[in-house]
This record gives structure tokens, C-alpha cells and sequence, in this order.
């Protein structure tokens, strides 16, 4: 198990680091990289030459619109993976409420049993989805489900001796898609964006600030209020961007209501 815990944290390093604590370093970088710039922007020889303004300008065009392109491309990733989540937990959802309406087709004693397993299946699933479930137990709840899964299958037998064979293959077509939501689920879930990206990201926006700074050194003006405007509004998209991709924490979650709704109605039917 530590083995694993490591290979996690080091694969996913920012991940486990709240995104609150990562925009407010972006910003104080940010802010350190404008001051640096406006120094050297001071001390430049190019306060008097009019061509080397402008391409000093035109870098920081440059930069500023690569960052933007930057930001919408990591934004929409996020947002799509967001998506599948919520596309995935209405497919999970369905294919969990037509095993249970199915499993009406057989017999009592066998209905009942089924019907015992895949209320106690929507309860683990429900722990998947929880806010704050940290990976340890992430792993513990997909081996209950794959459990689980397993005893769905072993009723098989009794399914194709007790149902002709077509209700039988439509009884057991539910179970697979519903083997298949979850793994589909799982996937999802742990797909985030790289890593990479979002450290190019920091990368690009604290050199733009740099940028931003140098040139405000050659005007010999900080313009303080729109350096501070412009980092508190990129720092504010990364952190949407990193709370998107962390499905299990931060403000932004995937509702479980489609989920607890079945359940519900579920518990009403048993009554």
C-alpha cells in the first residue's frame, strides 16, 4: 500500500495540494516576477530607443495571448472531463435502476436476493462518489465493488435455470452495463489534467507579469491597480480550472442527486 500511495503522489504532486495554497504562491510569484521585471525594466537601456520598446511590447503582446491560449485550452479540459463525470454518473444511475427493475422478472426467493445486492451495491457506489474521499479508501470501495459484482454474476446460474434464454440474456446485459458504468466511472474520475500543464501554465504566467513589469519599468509607472487586477483574475481561473479537475473536493462537485433519487425510490418500493 505504500508503494502505491507513492507512485500516486508522485505522479499526481499537485493534486494533493490544496488549489488555494497553489493560487496564492502563483500570485505572490506573480506579483514577485512583476517587481523583478519593473527593476530591470528601470535599469534598461531602452528607455530611449523607440524600437526596442516596441518589441519589448510586442513580447509582452506575445506572451499575454500565448497565456490566454494556454488558459482556454486547460479550461476546456477541465471542463469536458467535468462533463463526462456528469454524463457518466446519469449512465451509471440508469443502468443501475434497470438491473433492479429487470431482476422483477424472476422468481421471489432469487428477486429478493438480487434486489438485497444491488441496494447494498447504490450504498457503496454513493461512497465513490463522496466529497473528500482520499485514495486509500478509493481503492477499499472499488474492491467492495468489484465484490459485489462478482456476487451479481454468481446468480447467473440460477437466472438462465429460472428465465427462458431471452429474459434471461436481458437480465444479465443489465448487469454487464452496469460492471461497464463503473468502470467507465472509475476511469473518469482518476483522468485529470497533466500535470505539466498546469506547471507551464504557472510558468507562462508569472513570465508574463515579468513582461508586464518590464515594461512599466521603461515607462517608469507600475499602473499598480491593473498589475493586481490582471494576477488576481488569471490566479482566479486557475483555481476554477484546478477545482474542476479534482471531481471529489473543492467548490465545484458533480451533484450524486440522480443517485440518491434511485435510492430513494428503491427504499419506497421495499416498504
Amino acid at each position: 500500500m505504500m508503494l502505491v500511495d507513492f507512485i500516486l503522489l508522485t505522479k499526481l504532486f499537485l493534486f494533493w495540494i490544496s488549489e488555494w495554497y497553489i493560487s496564492l504562491v502563483v500570485l505572490i510569484l506573480m506579483f514577485a516576477g512583476f517587481e523583478a521585471g519593473f527593476r530591470m525594466g528601470i535599469k534598461s537601456p531602452a528607455v530611449n530607443d523607440e524600437k526596442r520598446r516596441n518589441v519589448i511590447t510586442n513580447f509582452q503582446v506575445g506572451l499575454i495571448s500565448l497565456l490566454g491560449l494556454m488558459i482556454a485550452f486547460t479550461f476546456a479540459m477541465a471542463v469536458s472531463r467535468f462533463d463526462d463525470g456528469r454524463t457518466l454518473l446519469a449512465e451509471e444511475t440508469d443502468a443501475l435502476e434497470t438491473a433492479y427493475y429487470r431482476s422483477d422478472l424472476l422468481p421471489d426467493s432469487t428477486r429478493t436476493k438480487l434486489h438485497d445486492v444491488l441496494r447494498e451495491y447504490i450504498d457503496i457506489r454513493l461512497l465513490f462518489y463522496q466529497p473528500k474521499l482520499d485514495e486509500s479508501k478509493v481503492l477499499e470501495v472499488n474492491r467492495q465493488t468489484r465484490n459485489i459484482q462478482k456476487k451479481l454474476w454468481s446468480y447467473s446460474p440460477e437466472i438462465t435455470k429460472e428465465l427462458p434464454d431471452y429474459l434471461a440474456a436481458v437480465i444479465l446485459e443489465s448487469f454487464n452495463k452496469l460492471i461497464n458504468a463503473s468502470n467507465k466511472r472509475y476511469i473518469a474520475m482518476e483522468n485529470h489534467v497533466p500535470e505539466v500543464i498546469f506547471f507551464l501554465l504557472f510558468l507562462i504566467s508569472i513570465l508574463t507579469n515579468v513582461a508586464v513589469g518590464y515594461s512599466c519599468g521603461i515607462a517608469f509607472d507600475r499602473h499598480i491597480f491593473f498589475t493586481i487586477l490582471f494576477s488576481f483574475c488569471v490566479c482566479t481561473i486557475l483555481l476554477v480550472i484546478m477545482d474542476l479537475d479534482r471531481p471529489r473536493r473543492g467548490m465545484i462537485l458533480v451533484s450524486q442527486d440522480s443517485l440518491l433519487e434511485l435510492k430513494k425510490e428503491i427504499e419506497k418500493k421495499k416498504k
